[in-house]
């Protein structure tokens, strides 16, 4: 099966892990977990990232580390699914399942 990477994006940013809001999310996130499942596919890898203020941008010819993520953006990648699906259309299925504000889907190339 074909692996595609959903990068979820958010508007919210002001999370602290262990508070209500986290706890709410994380079951969210774990009853997509089981959809995935049903749905014959399977999760590769999973992250959930720190928040952008906590970033480093390496750019230009001379590698130069700055803080903080590469633009200023309204929505900031939060972290991501790698799953294996059988096709396109079960990754976009399980995307619109996915319990965040933004789910871009990307195929792994190769």
């Amino acid at each position: 099966m074909p692996n595609y990477m959903l990068l979820l994006y958010s508007t919210t940013t002001d999370w602290e892990v262990g508070d209500d809001s986290w706890d709410d999310g994380m079951a969210e996130h774990e009853a997509f977990v089981e959809a995935v499942a049903e749905a014959g596919a399977e999760i590769v890898s999973a992250a959930a990232l720190a928040p952008p203020q906590t970033a480093r941008t390496v750019r230009g010819a001379d590698r130069v580390v700055s803080d903080g993520p590469y633009a200023e953006v309204r929505e900031v990648l939060g972290g991501y699914y790698m799953i294996s699906a059988p096709d396109l259309d079960t990754a976009l299925r399980l995307a619109r399942r996915c319990p965040e504000e933004i789910v871009e889907v990307r195929e792994e190339v190769g």
